[in-house]
């Protein structure tokens, strides 16, 4: 069984955006990555496991819907999804390139050691910079677009460097 899911995740076009229910094996690996990479809190900077935890949207729901975004599956994917404390869920509808400058989410800074544990390091990152609450629709949907394929590449490369597989297989 274990060599069937490694010949699967080896393999070329291996992908994982299309898991978007909590239920899924992916979905839940994925979460289970994010401990292992020693994710923190993206306002408290503390460990994940000492949080009550929920489920967030990077790009959030409402910000997605209002440059019409509306695909359950594309809104509610796994490379959209990451845990963060329940205190720190002020987000809510905002553009990620407003909540990653507020000083209320980020106290000490949205740097790149507090992003990168969560699979948001260079494109994913950048992409979040340039999803402003001005932009256009088109605009938010090449963005969302790119950000999803380059947190998707990061969390592929470490499912398969998980399992024993060379990155980018």
């Amino acid at each position: 069984m274990f060599a069937e899911a490694r010949n699967r995740i080896g393999a070329p076009g291996y992908r994982v955006r299309e898991s978007a229910t909590t239920g899924s094996a992916v979905y839940r690996g994925v979460f289970c990555l994010l401990a292992l990479r020693n994710a923190r809190d993206l306002r408290r900077g503390e460990n994940l496991q000492l949080q009550t935890l929920q489920d967030h949207h990077v790009f959030p729901k409402g910000y997605l819907k209002r440059h019409g975004i509306t695909n359950r599956r594309q809104v509610n994917t796994i490379v959209n999804r990451t845990l963060i404390s329940d205190e720190t869920n002020k987000i809510k509808a905002k553009a990620p390139a407003d909540y990653l400058s507020h000083a209320d989410i980020f106290p000490s800074g949205a740097g790149e050691g507090l992003l990168a544990p969560h699979f948001l390091d260079g494109a994913a990152a950048a992409a979040m910079r340039e999803a402003g609450a001005g932009a256009e629709e088109a605009q938010v949907h090449e963005v969302y677009e790119r950000f999803c394929s380059a947190r998707e590449a990061l969390i592929i490369d470490e499912i398969r460097w998980v399992c024993g597989l060379p990155a980018g297989s």
